[in-house]
């Protein structure tokens, strides 16, 4: 993968976390990501707990770019992972807006945006992803489920991980974001 900088963990409570720490130390771009992630920044205040097998990544950017630049953002991002499932792996998603990664009408997988701004300027942005590969947590609130237990189909992690980093760094590159 195309980082400057990968740290990965075996357990973390948050890469989400750990990207802001990271920022705070003056790291320009990072990609961190763990085997399992014990209380990951979900959206409203919810948690993300992710399973040894399954993705938990966060990719942070410094940058300097225009709040309009990030417009509709998440949702593209959604959209690329849609089309790495559906092209790659035969498999389809669906998007449940604003973030959530459904399959058979069960959360699979999310995103979180979350961006550093200076007066009308973005300074960092750190992209949260989560997606329920093999597992999922069973007492979860919400309804969950594997692509493994939706499809019978074994994904390679990091197969996967590289291909949605890339991706989204191609987009961003795209929107003049990053270099």
């Amino acid at each position: 993968m195309n980082f400057k900088n990968i740290f990965h963990y075996e357990k973390i409570d948050s890469t989400q976390k750990k990207a802001w720490e990271l920022y705070k130390k003056s790291y320009s771009e990072a990609l961190i990501t763990a085997d399992t992630q014990t209380n990951g920044i979900g959206t409203h205040g919810r948690s993300w707990i992710t399973g040894k097998g399954n993705i938990a990544l966060s990719m942070l950017f410094a940058l300097e770019a225009s709040i309009t630049s990030l417009d509709n953002l998440t949702y593209k991002l959604a959209q690329i992972i849609l089309e790495i499932f559906h092209n790659d792996y035969k498999i389809d998603l669906d998007i449940k807006i604003p973030n959530d990664l459904m399959i058979n009408k069960r959360k699979v997988g999310g995103i979180l945006v979350e961006s550093k701004l200076q007066k009308d300027k973005v300074k960092a942005l750190v992209i949260g992803i989560g997606l329920n590969i093999l597992t999922y947590p069973e007492d979860s609130k919400i309804k969950a489920i594997s692509i493994y237990e939706a499809t019978n189909k074994k994904i390679d992690r990091n197969e996967l991980i590289n291909k949605i980093c890339t991706n989204i760094k191609n987009e961003l590159q795209e929107r003049n974001l990053i270099k």
